[in-house]
C-alpha cells in the first residue's frame, strides 16, 4: 500500500524575515534576481520587501553597478520593542 503524500511544510518566517536573514548572511552585494533565486521568490517581491524595510529604517541600500549593498541598522526597533540587531543574534 502506498504512503499518503506528506503535507507541504509551512514557512516559519515571513518573507520580510527571510529577506532580512538573506541580507544579513550575504557577504557581498548581489542583485535582486540573485536574492530571488536564493529565496525562491520573484525578484520584484524581494525589492518590495527591501523597500518596506528601508522605509521602516531597518536597512539602507547603495547601488553598486547592478548589485545592491545593504546595511542593516542594528538599532532599529521592531514591533515587540526589541531591535533588529538582537533579532539577528
Amino acid at each position: 500500500m502506498a504512503k499518503p503524500p506528506k503535507p507541504p511544510i509551512p514557512e516559519l518566517l515571513t518573507l520580510h524575515g527571510r529577506v532580512l536573514l538573506a541580507i544579513h548572511r550575504s557577504a557581498d552585494p548581489i542583485t535582486y534576481k540573485e536574492y530571488g533565486k536564493l529565496l525562491d521568490v520573484h525578484p520584484r517581491s524581494v525589492q518590495r520587501v527591501a523597500d518596506d524595510m528601508i522605509a521602516a529604517g531597518w536597512l539602507t541600500a547603495e547601488r553598486k553597478s547592478r548589485c545592491i549593498a545593504f546595511t542593516i541598522n542594528d538599532e532599529a526597533e521592531t514591533l515587540d520593542g526589541g531591535t533588529i540587531g538582537s533579532w539577528l543574534r
